[in-house]
Parts: structure tokens; C-alpha cells; sequence
């Protein structure tokens, strides 16, 4: 452990004084993640979580270092700086100083460094046959017999032959019946290795874990069984049979409203990236103007999607060879995300973009994008009345672009379950965002990457956002909460082992459960407040950044900014949208109790579940 006596405090409020002009260190840099500790006269004692170097600042200097917490060049963050605060525009050479200082005492990180940290060291790592590709299906028989024929056209042009397993969760007879016909005409006429997995095989494995674990018949029937009575969204549920079925094996999923077509991503890069910036989006007018305006590609999805998947980065990295890692891979990554991203860190998930429908329930994210996307939305009035309620566009990445953590898109997703993968909620939208949430608290190392090209996502009918949705204020939902405690109280979990953190987090769950009335409602609130504080401030620092934009846009951001402030300031019954509008916070929160208790049960015996079908599979 190195100490530093230097005292960088140095107070900025103060006039200008005359600084020789400092030498500008090249490169991107980010401001190094410190513990904080508050000392007198306004002074701070930083502690360096990554090399254990300390320092004494003022509060000033650390309030400036605190916007320099991205990977950026020194100019770069001396502009935010000056942004930030006008007052210190005439002090640019002191400012180089400091940071040339911290420098030299290593507070500062070197995007440079970490390319030389994520080179290949030419480990052997073992890597199984893909298992197959899964398909979730749910009573679309036209839109799975359009899926399996892109299958087959797939595989026909690129000489190469996949396992496809049909996993059923559509509740109507009819539906299963006509999903059971197609899978049967397409492995026929098509010669395609298709299986059809219903209800009836999905009952056998329900059966068998019941029958080893008969203490656990509740639960698992929880997880895995489906009941025709209950009308609640069950995606999860053919998810958690998905993962069982797969247990120590590696496999790609695909919704039935998807088309298996290749198609690079605009403005398609052969490069690398290792950052959490916001997904790119390219708006379309209509259907024919999407297919008109993409490029078909040669790629086949399914092996480059299974080529890296399972790898550590550094091995996925030397893979794209004709690709070079070089600084500009990080920029923007904040220096808190590179505690977990070594050379080693497992690629558990891949992702692909989407042509089409995005998949998402709300409208509002459109009005925080950036750059080109922003300004093609904006262009004129007649193409925004169009955009702002189309459906058709692209959504992914133009570069291989791998991520600390990732929200998942209904697309082809890429899954490496030779480690225990968690479980997710069987009911109640948003499973998937809870999925990945798990995935990085069972493995902090762990990163998702994204390819630079996507898939056709055409659900029949066509969709279109309701505007409004932009009187409404954002929300979280059962699933959301259960994810923000995730992310809230893995931090104090110190444990390596996944078994372990599963167990944390199940205990978490159960004793949040176990919280009287108040204590649980206060709880749900807040956390939704949070949320609509945060959706507040930025949509509100969208006003004041882009006071050039045009008022037909303006006006849709303020009726979100107002529905969103309205409900900060007035007390609402709706804490969660998963019950019926006007139903007592009692019904509410009894609600999310009962689903904190039934999902921490779960969590608790997922690992013997998971075991069990890897021994017996």
C-alpha cells in the first residue's frame, strides 16, 4: 500500500492566479473509484479502490474530479468542466495541473492500460456444442410457421444445420395443436432438426423434480407449471423450464415474431467497444421504407452468435482479430464498471439489434436519445407525427460492443448455462430485465456482448405506441422492484461463490418480505419515486440542453415532465400497475410480499433444481 501526502487543496472558488501552461497527457483517462472520507476544513480523504493509494483533497478539486469519472481526453474533460461551471474557464492550465498530478500519484486510469490488460494470454478454455436454439412460442402459429421457414432459408444458404426445440407456452388447444402441425410439416418438407415441446413433455420434467424434491412441490410448481386459469403474463415461466432443460450447457433463444434474416446495422463499424452507452436507433416511416433502406448480410446469426459465447473477453477479443482493440473501445465507460472487467470475465450472454418493433411498452425513451438519432426524429413536423408513434426502426449497436451489464431485447439471445444461470420470475412482465439483473449479481465479472448487426422483429398485427402514455408518469412494477433491490443490496455482498450470492439475495428478498406494513410500503414508494425523480431530472436537463429544438418535440417532453411532476407532489394509491387501477395499497403491496417470498423460495433451492437436471440430462 502506497500512501501520498500530497494535498491537492487547492481552492477554485478563488480568482485567478498565473499558472505556467501544463503539459496535456494524450490518451483517455477516467478519474480513478474512490471511498470518500470526510475530514475538516472542507477536505476529503480519498482511498483508491483499485490500487489502495490515498490522498487529502478539498471539497472543490473532488467536485471536479467527480465529472471526470469517464473515459475521455483530458480536453474533453476539461470542456465538462468548464460546462459545468463557467467560473473556472479562465483556469484551464491549473486544471491540467492537477490532473497531470493525480497522474503521476496512478488516480487517474489510462484507457491504455486497460487495453494491454485485456490482451490475449493464450489461455485453453474448454468449450461445449451448442445444446440448440429454443423458440418461445405463445398461441402465434402463423407467426412460428413464418420463424421455421427463415430457419430453413437460413440454413439452406449458409450450408450449415442447427437443433431447433419448439417450447410451447400458448394456452389455447387450438394454438398448440396448429404449432404441433407446423413443426411437424417444416422438420418434413424443410428436413430441419425440429422438436415441438409442449405442455405435455414441459408436465414430465415438473414431474420427475417433484418427485425428487417432493419438500419443494410448491415451489416448483410455481416456477415451472402453467395453469390455464391464470391470466397473468407467464413469460418467465417457459424461460425457467428453458434454463433447467439446458443445465451445463450453452444455447440460443428466439421469439416466434422474429425473422431470422441477417441485416447489418446502420452505419455498420468493424470495431470494438467496452461501454454502457445507450443502444443506437435509426427511425423507419413504415415497413417497405425499414426493408428498403437495410442491408441484407451474409452472416449466418446463429454461429457468429455461439462462436464467443462462454469465452473470456480477452479470448472473444483475439477471436475478431481483423478487429483491433484500441483506446477509443472505452470511451465514455466509467472507471466504477472496470473493478469487475478483467481479461478472463466470461461473455454470459450475446445479444443481436432489432429491425422493427423495439419491444417496448412506453414511448418515452425517444425523447433522451442523442445525436443523429435525435435530429432524424426532429427533422420536420409531418415525418415526427409519424416517428413518434412508428414502430419501425432499428435498435442495437454498430460496433461489437461488449457491456459491463445489459438489458435483454426479445431477440436472438445467446445464453452460456454451463455455470448456473438464476432463475427468473414466472410471472409479470419485465422478466427479462429481472434475468439479467440476477446475472450480474451471481457473477460481477460477468459481460454481455452485442453484435453489429440485427434481426427482423415483425409481430402481426403491426403495433403502435399510444401517445398517451406521455401524460403518464413512469413506473416500476413488481419485477422492476424486485431488480432495484437486487441492485441496491448486492453491494454488501462480498461473497465469490454464486451459490453464496444466490443465497444473499434470497435471504434479502425473504426479510424484506417479513417487514411490517409500513416499513414494505415505504419501501415500494420510494423506490418508485426514485425512479420518477430520475426520469424528472433528465428530462428536464433534455429541456435546458436543447433549447434550439423544435416545439412540437419541446411540447411532448413537458407533458412528461408534467405528468412525471405531478405525481411527485401528490400522494398516489398506484403503486405498482400489475393490479387493477383503483385497488388499495393493501392489495398492492400484499401483492409484492407475496412474490418477494414465493421468488426467494425459489432462488433458495434453484441450485438443487439446476444440479439435478445437469446430472440427469
Amino acid at each position: 500500500m502506497t500512501e501520498k501526502n500530497d494535498n491537492y487543496s487547492r481552492n477554485f472558488s478563488q480568482g485567478p492566479t498565473t499558472v505556467t501552461a501544463a503539459h496535456q497527457a494524450q490518451g483517455l483517462w477516467a478519474f480513478d473509484n474512490c471511498v470518500v472520507f470526510p475530514l475538516p476544513r472542507r477536505r476529503l480523504l480519498l482511498k483508491s479502490k483499485r490500487t489502495d493509494n490515498r490522498v487529502v483533497v478539498s471539497v472543490e478539486v473532488f467536485q471536479i474530479l467527480q465529472l471526470c469519472r469517464q473515459f475521455r481526453t483530458l480536453e474533453d474533460h476539461i470542456a465538462q468542466i468548464k460546462k459545468m461551471n463557467p467560473a473556472l474557464a479562465e483556469r484551464q492550465s491549473e486544471i491540467s495541473q492537477v490532473f497531470n498530478k493525480f497522474i503521476e500519484q496512478h488516480f487517474m486510469i489510462s484507457a491504455k492500460d486497460l487495453v494491454a490488460n485485456l490482451q490475449y494470454k493464450g489461455r485453453v478454455s474448454h468449450q461445449t456444442p451448442l445444446f440448440g436454439i429454443l423458440v418461445r412460442t405463445c398461441d402465434r402459429p402463423k407467426q412460428l410457421a413464418r420463424l421455421v421457414k427463415s430457419f430453413a432459408e437460413s440454413e439452406s444458404h449458409h450450408g450449415r444445420h442447427y437443433r431447433y426445440l419448439v417450447m410451447d407456452d400458448s394456452r389455447s388447444p387450438e394454438n398448440r395443436a396448429k404449432n404441433q402441425i407446423v413443426v411437424g410439416e417444416i422438420s418434413k418438407n424443410h428436413h430441419l432438426d425440429i422438436h415441438y415441446y409442449g405442455r405435455e413433455e414441459q408436465q414430465k420434467r415438473i414431474t420427475t423434480l417433484i418427485s425428487a424434491f417432493p419438500e419443494h412441490q410448491e415451489t416448483i410448481q410455481w416456477l415451472l407449471g402453467g395453469h390455464e386459469e391464470d391470466t397473468r403474463f407467464s413469460g418467465g415461466r417457459l424461460w425457467n423450464y428453458m434454463l433447467l432443460l439446458t443445465a451445463g450447457k450453452r444455447f440460443l433463444t428466439i421469439d416466434d415474431d422474429m425473422i431470422c434474416q441477417t441485416r447489418l446495422a446502420p452505419h455498420h463499424q468493424n470495431r470494438l467497444e467496452i461501454s454502457q452507452r445507450q443502444r443506437e436507433v435509426q427511425f423507419f416511416l413504415d415497413r417497405a421504407d425499414l426493408l428498403a433502406r437495410t442491408t441484407v448480410s451474409n452472416i449466418d446469426p446463429i454461429e457468429q452468435s455461439s462462436e464467443v459465447l462462454g469465452c473470456s473477453i480477452d479470448k472473444a477479443i483475439h477471436h475478431f482479430s481483423a478487429v483491433k482493440l484500441q483506446e477509443q473501445a472505452f470511451k465514455d465507460l466509467g472507471s466504477d464498471q472496470i473493478e469487475t472487467l478483467h481479461a478472463d470475465s466470461k461473455i454470459l450472454l450475446t445479444q443481436c439489434g432489432v429491425f422493427g418493433d423495439p419491444g417496448t411498452v412506453s414511448t418515452s425513451w425517444i425523447y433522451e436519445l442523442e445525436g443523429s438519432a435525435r435530429s432524424q426524429l426532429v427533422e420536420n413536423l409531418e415525418a415526427y407525427e409519424i416517428l413518434r408513434a412508428s414502430r419501425h426502426l432499428w435498435l442495437g449497436s454498430s460496433s461489437f460492443h461488449f457491456l459491463p451489464t445489459t438489458s435483454l431485447l426479445s431477440t436472438l439471445t445467446g445464453f452460456d448455462n454451463q455455470e448456473m444461470l438464476p432463475c427468473t420470475s414466472p410471472y409479470f412482465r419485465n422478466e427479462d430485465h429481472l434475468f439479467g439483473t440476477l446475472v450480474k449479481a451471481l457473477y460481477p465479472s460477468s459481460v454481455a456482448l452485442e453484435f453489429p448487426w440485427g434481426l427482423l422483429h415483425l409481430p402481426e398485427p403491426e403495433r403502435t405506441w399510444n401517445q398517451e402514455s406521455l401524460d403518464k408518469p413512469e413506473n416500476v412494477g413488481v419485477l422492476g422492484f424486485l431488480a432495484d433491490v437486487a441492485n441496491n443490496s448486492m453491494g454488501n455482498c462480498y461473497a465469490n461463490d454464486s451459490f453464496q450470492r444466490l443465497t444473499f439475495l434470497a435471504e434479502t428478498y425473504l426479510g424484506l418480505a417479513d417487514a411490517n406494513e409500513d416499513v414494505l410500503t415505504a419501501g415500494i414508494e420510494e423506490n418508485l419515486i426514485h425512479a420518477r425523480v430520475g426520469k424528472v431530472n433528465h428530462l428536464q436537463t433534455q429541456l435546458d440542453t436543447y433549447q434550439n429544438q423544435p416545439p412540437y418535440w419541446a411540447s411532448d417532453v413537458k407533458r412528461l415532465l408534467l405528468a412525471g411532476s405531478n405525481a411527485l407532489v401528490h400522494r398516489e394509491e398506484q403503486l405498482i400497475p400489475e393490479v387493477a387501477a383503483g385497488s388499495e395499497r393493501a392489495v398492492q403491496v400484499a401483492l409484492v410480499r407475496t412474490m418477494l417470498r414465493q421468488f426467494a423460495s425459489a432462488l433458495k433451492i434453484w441450485p438443487l433444481l439446476w444440479n439435478f437436471c445437469k446430472e440427469n440430462s
